[in-house]
């Protein structure tokens, strides 16, 4: 073997090693819509999908904190979670076991729009111990 070769395969081992090791980050999107100019309980309404790292619906095992509040959803069959917060900024952090956790930047929430706000999860990298 000569040594282009061997240091051709070397380079291919160590970057195969990089591109395994790198973990993916849970990822959130916001879509805003006109929605009723007020609710019944005069709050903001929203929905919050839940995505697994595959793109199907995720159905159970969330926990959620809004602020300083957290609450463990109900999520129905198409991953989604609907609930109404008051006008004003939100900060969510999202929880799922195995799956990197999702932290918001404040979120306003405003009277006459409906928010969906996306959660697509990653797994954690499983760690050697």
């Amino acid at each position: 073997m000569n040594f282009k070769n061997s240091i051709f395969i070397l380079l291919c081992l160590l970057s195969f090693n990089c591109i395994s090791q790198t973990s993916k980050k849970s990822v959130y999107t916001i879509k805003r819509e006109p929605g009723p100019k007020a609710s019944k309980d005069g709050k903001c309404k929203f929905k919050i999908k839940f995505v697994g790292a595959d793109g199907k619906p995720h159905k159970s095992g969330a926990r959620l904190t809004f602020n300083n509040d957290t609450v463990l959803p109900k999520i129905d069959a198409e991953g989604i979670y609907q609930g109404s917060f008051p006008e004003g900024k939100c900060k969510i952090t999202a929880f799922v076991p195995y799956w990197n956790d999702i932290i918001t930047d404040s979120i306003p929430f405003k009277k006459g729009e409906i928010i969906t706000i996306r959660l697509k999860f990653e797994a954690k990298e499983i760690k050697n111990r």
